[in-house]
């Protein structure tokens, strides 16, 4: 809560250590007042709503994506990396990020395959125009979105492992280098390097600490791994019975649900250099998309996930909760914006998800705000839900 309101004070141009001191304040102001209305038992009043009613409100608002891609055979593996770049409307951008990938100095073979996703403006032209290569595999197709180009380019894949490159972003020279010699010599399955984000006028590093780890196949992997798709190796094996979720926004939530869950029990390492430069686009969709309905879609994808997660045999235990928790409260603040009729019936449906996950986990050893938030799912209380999470 206090960086919120510290952002929205320094957009009315207050100076940064002003409006650090006022953020403090009301924050530590807003923290009491909740205490004490949850003292009080506020909002322990149940929705008078059903799940029926509430998933006919939100398929009217933002109906829940259909589309989907079954995993087929990959061809055999004949080089080490394929580098998947889906392309959208990046005729500004595509020639940099290829740049940057032919620009690898490694001694392992790798292809590009850069998926054109239907693109309104000139990228398929400029893609032709670029300078042929022997792996430089370029695919068009009928827009199906990120998840689906990155899917078309994972079944074309000759790569033993999987690189993942979005095409307004790049990678430094050292990157696949860096990332294959740990592979190969620690036969990991998923290897992290460190990744910049680059802004309009500054870059913030995200550093990784030089580590391998044989990991617990009952216990989450604890590396500090990002959630995002790109800046890591994946090995091929992980994806043979997977795909990215398509049509949804959060399409990376795959990668703690089930990807991370798949590589348990096996080498799992990160790296220190850098690999990744993520340009951060303040108006591009992730930047926007709490005014707009597609935010609804911060609870599809949970659900979707879930489905997966049956689909896959994984099991519906204190892993599976923690995860859907964490990413349920995602869900509220990624609709915050969204009419209170919709996020009601949200917060119908996500109780649901709830009971089925608390099936096979008893979630007393949670922290107290946790319980709370556990009851207020098991009650429909959705004033109190809401409370609870504006205190996080």
């Amino acid at each position: 809560m206090k960086g919120k309101l510290y952002n929205r004070l320094v957009a009315l141009h207050l100076p940064a250590s002003l409006a650090g001191v006022i953020a403090t304040i009301l924050a530590a102001i807003a923290h009491g007042v909740g205490q004490l209305l949850l003292r009080a038992g506020y909002g322990k009043r149940s929705l008078e709503l059903d799940s029926h009613q509430a998933r006919e409100i939100l398929e009217e608002y933002s109906p829940k994506p259909k589309g989907t891609r079954n995993a087929k055979i990959m061809p055999a593996a004949e080089l080490d990396v394929t580098v998947v770049v889906p392309a959208y409307n990046v005729q500004d951008t595509i020639v940099r990020c290829l740049d940057s990938i032919f620009s690898q100095q490694t001694e392992y073979r790798y292809e590009v395959i850069v998926v054109e996703d239907g693109s309104t403006d000139a990228t398929w032209n400029t893609l032709c125009a670029y300078p042929a290569h022997p792996h430089l595999m370029l695919l068009r197709q009928q827009n199906q979105g990120l998840s689906g180009a990155r899917n078309t380019g994972i079944d074309q894949a000759k790569g033993e492992y999987l690189l993942f490159v979005d095409s307004d972003d790049t990678i430094p020279p050292n990157a696949i280098q860096s990332m294959m010699e740990v592979a190969r010599r620690e036969s990991a399955v998923l290897v992290q390097g460190s990744f910049e984000t680059v802004y309009p006028d500054e870059t913030s590093l995200c550093g990784m600490p030089n580590y391998v780890k044989k990991t617990d196949k009952n216990q989450p992997i604890s590396m500090g791994l990002s959630g995002f798709a790109w800046g890591k190796l994946v090995h091929r094996s992980l994806m043979e019975r997977i795909r990215f979720p398509q049509g949804y926004l959060f399409e990376d939530t795959i990668m703690y649900f089930i990807l991370y869950r798949l590589a348990q029990g096996k080498t799992v390492a990160t790296v220190e250099p850098v690999v990744y430069h993520y340009y951060k686009n303040p108006k591009g969709i992730t930047g926007t998309y709490r005014t707009s309905r597609r935010s609804l879609e911060g609870y599809w994808i949970v659900e979707k996930m879930l489905e997966e997660t049956a689909r896959m045999g994984l099991p519906m235990d204190e892993q599976t909760f923690h995860l859907t928790f964490g990413h349920l409260q995602l869900a509220f603040w990624r609709t915050r914006g969204l009419p209170k009729t919709v996020r009601e019936a949200m917060f119908c449906l996500a109780c649901e998800q709830m009971d089925k996950v608390l099936q096979g986990y008893d979630p007393s050893k949670v922290s107290k705000r946790e319980r709370m938030l556990v009851e207020s799912y098991k009650n429909r209380w959705f004033q109190r839900w809401q409370l609870l999470s504006l205190l996080n």
